[in-house]
């Protein structure tokens, strides 16, 4: 199968922790991949190697065939892949604006930065990319939660990334907003853009992603077609144990009242 990205025997320890251990994770050209797991599984310190936030003690990164070493975050956006964190973070007294061309601000001959041009166009990108109708000019902090996210993934999307990996991006949603960000993905994948997609949701997984990779215990377990797999048997995989048995039920005799309401 060809891949645009492989990742093939990563290792990461803390201390007291192996948080990754021999771990191969590859995707196809224009795919939305999942990575899945329990909280504590690996994914985000998986994720953070490939952003170039944190080392691997061992293993090898290849992205479009070019072996990828020592890696920082300018060199991974530079080569076209972009990330929506979990953890996000803005500067309060930016506006959306100026948050969206941070760094790349369209300027005059003179050097001087192209204010009206730049609102201009923030409003066309806030539109066209995740359909937000809000007055570029409006301060990161009096945004929502949402808001915010939005402008993030338009931030991010802006730069034209091949490959694209959002880390728990519906957390803050809206369903309306969930399924606008759900078209923004889809549509990537017709443009030949890839996506790395990790949710603890399975509903979005098997709404919106083509295959998954199942982590535990910092191993990899599984790589699954979605279509032919169901989440149940995604569940079993992550978490080592029946879906019914989460919750097992218990067979108990009722005892006496222990709390009474009244004409409340």
């Amino acid at each position: 199968m060809e891949t645009v990205l492989e990742m093939r025997g990563i290792c990461k320890a803390f201390p007291g922790v192996q948080a990754l251990d021999q771990v191969d994770f590859a995707v196809a050209p224009g795919e939305v991949h999942a990575l899945l797991g329990e909280n504590g599984a690996g994914k985000s310190t998986l994720i953070k190697i490939l952003a170039g936030l944190y080392t691997p003690d061992s293993g090898e990164i290849f992205f479009r065939g070019e072996r990828l070493t020592r890696l920082k975050p300018d060199q991974i956006q530079a080569r076209g892949i972009g990330f929506i964190h979990q953890e996000r973070t803005y500067i309060p007294y930016f506006t959306v604006g100026e948050t969206l061309f941070l760094g790349r601000e369209p300027r005059r001959r003179t050097g001087l930065i192209h204010w009206r041009r730049l609102y201009r166009e923030a409003e066309e990108v806030l539109s066209s990319t995740v359909g937000l109708a809000i007055d570029p000019r409006t301060r990161m902090a009096q945004l929502t939660v949402s808001e915010r996210q939005l402008v993030d993934i338009a931030r991010v999307l802006l730069t034209r990334p091949s490959l694209v990996v959002f880390d728990e991006p519906t957390g803050p949603l809206s369903e309306g907003e969930i399924q606008r960000l759900f078209s923004v993905i889809r549509h990537l994948r017709q443009q030949g853009v890839t996506v790395i997609y990790i949710s603890h949701r399975l509903d979005e997984i098997f709404q919106l992603c083509d295959r998954a990779t199942i982590l535990k215990d910092g191993r990899k377990v599984a790589t699954v077609s979605v279509a032919e797999t169901s989440p149940e048997a995604v569940v079993r995989l992550m978490v080592g144990r029946e879906l019914k048995e989460q919750f097992p039920k218990l067979s108990l005799t009722p005892g006496e009242p222990v709390l009474e309401v009244t004409g409340l």
